[in-house]
Order: structure tokens, then sequence, then C-alpha cells
């Protein structure tokens, strides 16, 4: 008998509440707003025309049984909920909608050594291939393959201010970039603490990534044979994922670590992406939208209902 229904008067201890430690220093003195001139977009949603290249989900449900057959999975969701922020406005006010027909994420460098420049190309390079290995095995349906890889893009922040930038550093920084595109609430939507940060549950404009020097070696130095085996070593190789939307409490539960920050699979940004696009399993975490995948190392594991 557990001790919620205990008979006998006695009740659970409560959990003691501690302080947060403070936000790192280097983050004090980031600007409301912000805007950077040197970001490098890859992968094949990077394409100019791309909202001229892509086809709706509805075509490729048709055309193929993979959805008949193994049911609705991540990356049907992924695909649905992309389409869905490209036809959405952020702001009622707004006439058109953001046409942005693509998926990834932001991600900021945060070491400048002269061996992390030297091998940055070559990561980003990698990094985009694990990608397709990934896809390779886990989406069976050719077209949904396809077309997933297609959308594919990282926008890649380049700025030698943030060498050695701390995760509270690169999540100010990521939330200015927010607010100077314009992403974020209206002033009058500030007061309301369990907002995310953009104005759509788009995981792009409320989860970040970051390189640090020992992220850009691990990518670098990818070697591709065989993909069954590529997969296995590639899972356990991770990048840091910044919650913007976390935002730091006086204090938390003793038993609270969530920090807003995890640990992704480099070739997890898809089911992450599919997993927190969807209101059911990030939109509505009002402890940040990563929360409910604490503690993330590795590959998303989400046990909710995918709708």
């Amino acid at each position: 008998m557990t001790g919620r229904g205990r008979g006998d008067g006695r009740r659970l201890a409560k959990i003691p509440f501690r302080p947060v430690t403070p936000p790192a220093p280097d983050s004090l003195l980031v600007p409301e707003t912000k805007l950077f001139t040197t970001v490098r977009s890859i992968g094949s949603g990077a394409a100019p025309d791309i909202r001229s290249r892509v086809r709706p989900a509805t075509d490729i449900e048709r055309s193929e049984d993979d959805l008949r057959s193994t049911g609705r999975s991540w990356y049907h969701v992924l695909l649905e909920d992309t389409e869905e922020f490209a036809q959405r406005s952020r702001h009622d006010e707004d006439l058109e909608p953001t046409n942005d027909p693509t998926w990834g994420f932001r991600v900021f460098v945060t070491s400048y050594s002269t061996a992390a420049r030297e091998r940055l190309p070559r990561a980003l390079g990698n990094w985009t291939r694990a990608q397709e290995v990934a896809f390779q095995q886990a989406i069976s349906g050719p077209d949904y393959r396809q077309e997933v890889l297609k959308r594919f893009k990282l926008d890649v922040v380049e700025d030698e201010s943030l060498d050695n930038a701390s995760d509270d550093r690169v999540r100010e920084e990521f939330r200015a970039w927010m607010k100077g595109l314009g992403f974020t609430p209206r002033d009058e939507e500030e007061n309301d603490p369990r907002a995310l940060l953009s104005t759509m549950h788009n995981p792009s404009e409320n989860i970040c990534l970051a390189l640090d020097e020992a992220a850009i070696f691990k990518l670098a130095d990818l070697t591709f044979g065989e993909p069954k085996d590529d997969l296995d070593r590639f899972g356990g190789l991770t990048v840091r994922a910044i919650d913007g939307t976390w935002r730091r409490p006086a204090e938390v539960k003793a038993n609270e670590t969530y920090r807003g920050v995890g640990d992704v699979s480099i070739i997890g940004l898809a089911e992450l992406y599919g997993v927190m696009a969807s209101p059911v399993g990030g939109g509505h975490c009002y402890g940040g939208i990563m929360h409910d995948l604490h503690p993330l190392n590795g590959m998303p594991e989400w046990t909710g209902e995918i709708s």
C-alpha cells in the first residue's frame, strides 16, 4: 500500500524548497533585443528555392502506404506541424503567414580556438550527413524520408563574442535574438510566466543548440560506414540543447533538478523537433518546453501519445 492511501493519519513529508544558483555572470549583460549578422544556414532547407520544392504532407500520405501500415509516427507529426507553422501568422494583427516550410534549430558556436575554427566546416557537413543516415534507418517511406530531409535546416551563429559562453549566456542571446526578429509575444503578453518564448510552439523558436569545442571535435571526427553500425555509434554522441522558455525561479523543490538544459543525440534532432512541436509533447510544458524530457541525455524519450 502506498503512502498516498495511508489510513493511520500519517502524512507524507513535504518536499523542502531550496534556492536556485544565480545565473552565470556572462549572461547578465546581454541586451534585451539583438540581431545576428553572422548566421550560416546549412542543410537542404537552406536552399533559396525551398518554398517551391516542398510537397504537402497530404500528397505524400496519398502516395504511400506507410501511414496506413504503421500508424502515425514522429515524422508524420513533424511534417504536419511544420506546415501548420508555415501557414500561421505570428501575431493577430499580422496579415501574412510565416511561409517557412523548414524544420530544424538555431545553433550557437561557443568555441573559436584555431583548432575549432578549422574543424567547424567539416563538423557541420558531417552533422548534416548523419541526419541522412538516421532518416534512412528510421523512416520507412521513401517520400516521407526525402521530404523530412529536404526541409531540414540549421541556422548557425558564429560570433567570437560567444567564445566559452555559458549555457545561461546562450539562452539569453537566443531570447534576445528571437525578440529582435519579432518572434516573441507583444509586451502585453509578457507577464504570463507560463508563456513560451515564441508566439508559436515551433521548437526552433523555443529551443536552441550549442556547439562547444568538444562537440565540434566529435562531429568533425565522425566516420561513416555501414548505416546500422553508424547509428549505434552516433546515437550516444550529444550536443547541448538549451530551453529558451525556462525562467530561473527564486527557489525550487529540493528534488527538482531541471535547469533548462539537456544533451540531445546528434541524430535525435528530428525526434526532438517532432515531439516538441506537438502541443501534447512540448507546447504546454509550463516548467519549460523540454521539462517533460528531463533528464535528456541522448535520443529523446517521450512517453506521451502522438495525437
